[in-house]
């Protein structure tokens, strides 16, 4: 056995060469990795003992080569967020959109000023009616405007009696005949009600007026009202209750007839009544008809009536203006929520991307260094961290504008610079979460809603107070 250049030892070929003895470190414990075993941790110890000592923010080829391959790892872990983010960046453009479209319909309802015109109307009312005294500003009371309903349902019903037996002679209708023309009466006496609601309300505001004249004192200046003036007042003033005084009257005569002509029914035995002429009939009609009138003109109030339809018209636009505006608080409201997860789902891809870059310094290149030495015995000190920036592109050195570049560093260590993956899908998720934050959206809202209470003069504002969107 030749034993000039190799010796067997415990039934191993040890190469004896000088260069292999120059290769070992003193003192370094090689811990062979397990059959099949692919961490490259073994072969780390193994080269990194060739590289002189350095600092620990160096990186040698060996560790460099394993940070490569970790970009390569990071940028398919990035690639197969591709269609996730499509989908989410989707929905965060709608919703900004329709957040968007909702405040321009605020807008435009703010500044088509129809705040300020239904404001102006209401103070029109004010001024129109300003000489009004209190008395005459109060609404009719209540049982007044409860005796007028009652009243024109009492005259329907009689009139639909009335009428109905009037047509029925009248047209010759039988009892066989289709039914129509049996209640024929009744759209009669529904026509008659319309007709004398509508006569009392246009006899309304001309007596309104006249009492309003009436009742507002002379000025020194003015001569007093001739006899004759007077005497028309009171004759107009007294002419409805003298009417149905009258009625009552003639009815209560008539009565008194019936009621002797009875007492000589029982006395002679006969049976004969008397029929009430068509003048009584007439005069009972027309004092229902009165009636009727007399309180549709103590019920109108046209002070009352203009400024409840200037307050409906207002009410109208706040709840027009209110509508949009919780329409625009919940479209953007919608829009925050969809847009925070797309910002949640990039910083968790990041922290993924980052622990990606992280492993090999965990399973290999610390290890490594530990049993080498050539590294030093302090790491470098640890800074995780990713910083996000957008670098302007440039053409034949003029910056184009919104062509900006999407750049991610990620650093493990403090003062290390080690290979980068490529943003990938990240770019345009960090183009969207920028372009299309919602905190521009909130500060057009708070300005929306500023107009809004300065048109309506409500400090308490009409869509409510925007606390909770400030916070």
């Amino acid at each position: 056995m030749d034993t000039d250049e190799n010796e067997i030892v415990d039934a191993e070929i040890v190469d004896d060469s000088p260069e292999r003895h120059a290769s070992l470190v003193p003192d370094t414990i090689l811990l062979p990795c397990h059959h099949g075993c692919t961490c490259g941790l073994h072969q780390q110890v193994h080269y990194g003992e060739r590289v002189p000592v350095h600092p620990p923010t160096d990186l040698d080829h060996g560790e460099m080569g394993l940070l490569v391959e970790a970009v390569a790892d990071a940028t398919r872990v990035l690639n197969n967020y591709h269609d996730y983010f499509r989908k989410l960046r989707e929905v965060v453009t709608q919703t900004h959109g329709r957040a968007n479209r909702a405040l321009d319909d605020l807008a435009t309802l703010l500044g088509s000023d129809v705040v300020g015109k239904a404001c102006a109307e209401r103070d029109r009312v004010e001024q129109e009616y300003a000489d009004l005294t209190p008395a005459e500003r109060q609404p009719a009371p209540r049982w007044v405007k409860v005796m007028a309903v009652v009243a024109v349902v009492g005259m329907v019903v009689f009139d639909a009696y009335f009428f109905q037996q009037i047509f029925l002679n009248i047209m010759q209708v039988s009892p066989g005949d289709p039914w129509w023309k049996q209640d024929i009466g009744l759209v009669a006496a529904l026509v008659m009600a319309i007709g004398l609601i509508a006569a009392g309300r246009v006899l309304a505001g001309p007596i309104w007026r006249m009492a309003r004249r009436w009742r507002r004192p002379d000025s020194p200046d003015d001569p007093p009202p001739r006899r004759s003036v007077r005497m028309a007042r009171v004759v107009a003033v007294g002419a409805a209750p003298a009417a149905t005084f009258f009625v009552l009257g003639w009815w209560a005569s008539f009565r008194g007839q019936y009621a002797v002509i009875e007492q000589l029914n029982v006395v002679n035995n006969t049976n004969d009544l008397p029929i009430a002429p068509p003048f009584a009939v007439m005069l009972l009609l027309l004092s229902l008809a009165l009636t009727v009138i007399v309180l549709e003109i103590l019920v109108y109030n046209p002070y009352q009536a203009d400024r409840k339809r200037a307050e409906r018209t207002l009410a109208s636009v706040r709840k027009q203006i209110s509508g949009a505006s919780a329409a625009a608080g919940e479209a953007l409201d919608t829009h925050e929520i969809k847009w925070r997860d797309l910002r949640s789902a990039r910083d968790e891809v990041i922290s993924f991307v980052q622990a990606e870059m992280a492993r090999p310094w965990q399973t290999v290149i610390l290890p490594a260094r530990l049993r080498h030495g050539r590294a030093g015995p302090k790491s470098a000190a640890a800074m995780p961290q990713v910083k996000i920036e957008l670098v302007p592109a440039a053409s034949n050195g003029v910056v184009v504008t919104g062509t900006d570049q999407v750049r991610i560093s990620y650093q493990i260590f403090e003062g290390m610079t080690q290979p980068q993956p490529g943003p990938g899908p990240l770019a345009e998720v960090v183009r969207t979460v920028i372009e299309l934050d919602p905190q521009r959206l909130r500060q057009r809202q708070r300005r929306l809603d500023e107009t809004l209470r300065a048109q309506f003069g409500d400090p308490a504002g009409v869509a409510g107070q925007s606390a909770e969107e400030d916070e």
